[in-house]
């Protein structure tokens, strides 16, 4: 709320479900910053027009979900019928947003901030990226982006040693927001920890400390895949 100057006059929406952790910063943000949010109910969220249609009509000026809704907005959502003059910002993660889907949003709304959140459900949101501009046709990806001022994330070699940029290990985040644990399952829960120390993460995911500070994902260390935001694991 803080970082993205949330105020009374913002509307945000709520679309992920409830049990998902992005709901925790549709709801909470808007509670703290005195804003309005607008709830999708299940049958509005399964038609793309729907979604443009309710940031026209309520005035949405944040959107928070995963890169799919947008990029089923963006193809299907008769966004070009629609007056989104409101909307100031996008925030998305969940899964990785192809970078052709995601130029196209960002020229089709050119005075949107769009910004990259990233944290598994264990941390919830980490590190963010903002986004200067477009990325361009070279660009094979963005970046995940700086640590969240409430918590410390290093990249880690398979000995817990922390290393140095351009060097690719795997992402660990420390901090105050990191789960107590999973539910009676004291041995999952202390295999995830880094060092034994109580409030730490370590991600499976593979990451890399650019020379500019920002972090770039670079894969799982297992088969796990994200679709519409959901961990797959392939062996199952």
């Amino acid at each position: 709320a803080e970082q993205y100057g949330l105020t009374e006059h913002d509307r945000l929406v709520s679309h992920a479900p409830f049990h998902f952790d992005l709901s925790t910063v549709d709801l909470y943000s808007t509670f703290i910053a005195g804003a309005s949010v607008y709830i999708f109910d299940e049958v509005e969220k399964r038609f793309p027009s729907t979604l443009s249609k309710v940031i026209e009509r309520e005035g949405i000026t944040t959107w928070y979900s995963v890169p799919s809704a947008l990029m089923l907005m963006e193809e299907k959502g008769a966004m070009d019928k629609r007056d989104l003059s409101s909307l100031r910002q996008i925030f998305f993660a969940g899964e990785v947003y192809p970078l052709p889907a995601l130029r196209k949003l960002m020229k089709r709304l050119p005075a949107v901030n769009f910004t990259n959140f990233y944290g598994p459900t264990e941390t919830n949101v980490c590190t963010y990226y903002d986004l200067p501009g477009v990325p361009g046709e070279g660009a094979k990806s963005i970046p995940i982006g700086r640590r969240c001022p409430y918590y410390e994330v290093l990249v880690v070699d398979d000995q817990g040693a922390s290393l140095g940029t351009g060097q690719m290990g795997e992402i660990v985040v420390i901090g105050g927001g990191v789960m107590k644990g999973y539910w009676n399952d004291e041995n999952k829960t202390r295999s995830c920890r880094y060092q034994e120390v109580g409030n730490s993460y370590k991600t499976g995911d593979f990451g890399i400390l650019g020379e500019d500070g920002n972090l770039l994902y670079m894969g799982r260390k297992d088969a796990q895949i994200k679709i519409n935001g959901y961990r797959v694991e392939l062996g199952e």
